[in-house]
Order: C-alpha cells, then sequence, then structure tokens
C-alpha cells in the first residue's frame, strides 16, 4: 500500500525509488543477520549456516535478489552520498502534484527563502525530501530534509543515514536547509 500510495502522490520514480529502498533494507538486514555464516569461496560467498540456527538456511536466491537490486543502484543512490539522488529527474517521472509544487517552489525561491512541507505518509516524505534536489529546474536552489517522528522509521522504508545528519529542525533554523517535510497525523 505504501508503494501505491508513493506512486499515486508523487509519480512512477519515487515508488521506484522506495520500493528500491525498502528491498535494500531487507536485504541489508538478512545479509546482517547472516554474515557471521558466509565465508569467501572462489571469489564468491557461501553459506554454512550450522543446523542450530533457529533458520537453518539462507535461500541463495537470496543472493541473485541482491544482485538484481545492485543493478539499479545507479538510477537512485550515489557512491559518493547515499542518500543522494545521482541522475536529473524530469518533471514527466513525476505526478502533477510535484509539477505543481515544484512551480510553487520555483515561484516564491529567493536566496532568504525557506518552506515548509506537510506530507501524510513517512515514505512520502522521505522520497520527496531526495526527490526535489534532483529536479534540474531547483538543483542548487532547493536543501531538503524531513523529519517524520517516531514510528517505523525516519526514513519510511529504513534506517538509511540521511545526507542531512541530526536535527532537521534545528538544520532549518540555521538555514543549512530550506525546505522541510513533516509527517502531519491528523487524528
Amino acid at each position: 500500500m505504501r508503494y501505491f500510495s508513493t506512486l499515486h502522490n508523487l509519480g512512477p520514480y519515487c515508488a521506484s525509488l522506495f520500493l528500491y529502498l525498502e528491498i535494500q533494507h531487507h536485504l541489508t538486514n538478512l545479509f546482517a543477520e547472516y554474515q557471521k555464516y558466509l565465508y569467501p569461496v572462489d571469489g564468491d560467498m557461501a553459506v554454512d549456516i550450522p543446523s542450530s540456527t533457529p533458520a537453518k538456511r539462507i535461500p541463495l536466491d537470496i543472493f541473485d535478489i541482491d544482485d538484481i537490486v545492485s543493478d539499479f543502484r545507479s538510477f537512485f543512490s550515489s557512491d559518493d552520498c547515499p542518500a543522494q539522488i545521482p541522475i536529473p529527474i524530469p518533471l514527466a517521472w513525476c505526478s502533477p502534484k510535484v509539477e505543481s509544487l515544484v512551480k510553487v517552489l520555483l515561484k516564491y525561491s529567493s536566496p532568504t527563502f525557506q518552506g515548509i512541507i506537510f506530507v501524510e505518509q513517512r515514505q512520502v516524505a522521505s522520497t520527496l525530501g531526495r526527490l526535489l534536489e534532483a529536479v534540474p529546474e531547483l538543483q542548487g536552489t532547493i536543501r531538503c530534509a524531513h523529519l517524520v517522528g517516531q514510528g517505523v522509521n525516519s526514513e519510511g522504508v529504513s534506517k538509511h543515514s540521511d545526507r542531512y545528519q541530526g536535527d532537521a529542525v534545528k538544520l532549518f533554523r540555521d538555514k543549512e536547509i530550506n525546505i522541510c517535510m513533516f509527517l502531519l497525523i491528523v487524528a
């Protein structure tokens, strides 16, 4: 449901970004869980899990899934800064809502401009924060962070480190960022 919500609100690129981060998060956790049982064999990783381990065996297909996900890394993550999208994102890959937001940001953008965007879901805050800095029309003028409060995690998908370590409110107050996404929960 979070994928479809992201697709509807932000468009196909952000929904794919969310899915990539979600799968990457689960693969990272799985590999961390079994790391002590992996050992190198002829350049590959072999699996030797003792029978006393509750899971007994890691599915070897996981390595194939990891290879497939790795093939998409260049679209969603930079080696220099994993939280930064390495390619420019055309507005055609975004929803009309994002296009309207970009128009508003361009209209009111100035050297002293700051804005707050309220969203309803964690993954929307996270992916929108990454997306806005990768939109060519906004590059160099927008610096984003997000604050989603407590919950599953800060990214809406995983605990990936954000490019702006620390408190988003403090960064916003100190003008290190000029756009902040906040999770708005309506009860």
